[in-house]
């Protein structure tokens, strides 16, 4: 179930997680609730049937990817404390295949590298126009009225 949600590849599924499936756990899941980076939908011509471009620019600005570092770590630290580990739970410390090249397992490069190849947006995209006044220097498209 949790794989088709995050559509992750079977194979990658079963090299990296299978041996987590009916077991009991938990889970800590930082969550980049205001990123900074933007991205855009543009239409790739006048025919109202082509599929516009949808680019999402997902953690394009480094920001971004240091606030994903710190709350990794941060989840790290908190299932190394007292409440959990008097528990005997521990962190599956499987490294992610897709960051092998890194030669320091669980460095800030390899946190980034998980970053950028295991996130997800957590279902709240967005498709609604910026609201706000006429002079808006962000490009306000609606105001409180709707016009």
């Amino acid at each position: 179930m949790y794989r088709g949600v995050l559509n992750m590849m079977k194979s990658y599924f079963y090299e990296t997680y299978k041996a987590l499936s009916f077991k009991e756990g938990f889970t800590l899941l930082p969550t980049l609730h205001h990123p900074k980076s933007r991205g855009f939908i543009q239409l790739k011509s006048r025919d109202p049937f082509e599929q516009p471009a949808i680019v999402p620019n997902y953690l394009s600005e480094k920001s971004d990817v240091d606030t994903l570092i710190k709350g990794i770590k941060e989840c790290l630290r908190i299932g190394e404390t007292y409440p959990f580990k008097r528990y005997g739970s521990k962190f599956y410390s499987r490294p992610n295949p897709t960051c092998t090249q890194y030669h320091v397992p669980f460095s800030d490069g390899y946190w980034e590298c998980v970053a950028r190849h295991f996130t997800y947006h957590v279902y709240h995209d967005v498709g609604t126009c910026r609201m706000g006044p006429i002079d808006d220097p962000n490009g306000a498209v609606v105001n409180e009225r709707y016009k």
